[in-house]
Parts: C-alpha cells; structure tokens; sequence
C-alpha cells in the first residue's frame, strides 16, 4: 500500500468477501495496483485457480463495482484488460 492511502473499509466490502479468493483478489490489487486476470493467476500462485476460476471472480467484483476496469494492454490479437481496487 502506498503512504498515504486511507485504510480499507473492510465493513463496507464485508457482503463482496464471502469467498477466500476475493479477498485474496481484492488484497492483491490493492497492494501491487492495476493488474490482469491472467497477472492475478500469477500472483495468487495456487494450483487449483486456474485462469477462468480467477476471472470469473474479477467479473464478479466488476460487476458488483468492487473492482473497476482501468484500461488495457496488447496481448497477442487481443487487448488484456487490466482491473483496480477500490473503485473511486
């Protein structure tokens, strides 16, 4: 986290972290900054989240505004979308 940021407010985000994986998400986004579905699945580095397990919890957040979509990057013939916590 960088100096100067206000805490989480966990209490607001307690109905979005029901599941281990979100929070690891959420933590992880918020201490490294804007990454990938793919880029999560690397840090996250559990066997058992393969990348569609990984993204379909990303779109879940996105969905529920938790996360926000931030912009892209190229990735072969497709642009790879690149997520932030907490949404402003």
């Amino acid at each position: 986290m960088a100096g100067g940021e206000a805490p989480i407010e966990w209490a607001a985000f307690a109905p979005h972290i029901d599941h281990p994986t979100r929070v690891s998400i959420m933590e992880a986004l918020r201490w490294i900054g804007p990454l990938s579905s793919l880029d999560l699945k690397g840090v996250l580095d559990n066997p058992e989240f393969q990348l569609a397990y990984v993204a379909y919890y990303v779109r879940t957040l996105v969905h529920e505004e938790v996360l926000a979509e931030v912009g892209g990057r190229p990735a072969g013939a497709s642009l790879e979308k690149l997520y932030h916590f907490p949404v402003d």
